[in-house]
């Protein structure tokens, strides 16, 4: 038997399988609906091309960069 004819033959044994990973930078109310929709966007995506979805990672609020403040032992705070 082929590589070829093996691997239609184990099919269904050799099913992909996907992590999801959504993320947006700013939710101030909490709703978390931009990940929402980006989990169906993903879970569809994977559907279409047959893979199962195994875990999904979720940052909801979550920027890249954020402003912190230091405070100096002069008490001076400093924004950085």
């Amino acid at each position: 038997m082929g590589h070829e004819q093996h691997e239609q033959a184990m099919g269904s044994a050799l099913s992909a399988r996907a992590a999801v990973y959504v993320r947006i930078s700013d939710d101030p109310g909490g709703t978390e609906r931009g990940v929402d929709r980006q989990e169906a966007d993903c879970r569809a995506y994977a559907a279409a091309h047959g893979w199962e979805v195994m875990v999904v990672f979720r940052k909801n609020d979550t920027s890249a960069f954020k402003q912190r403040t230091t405070t100096l032992p002069s008490d001076e705070r400093m924004s950085g």
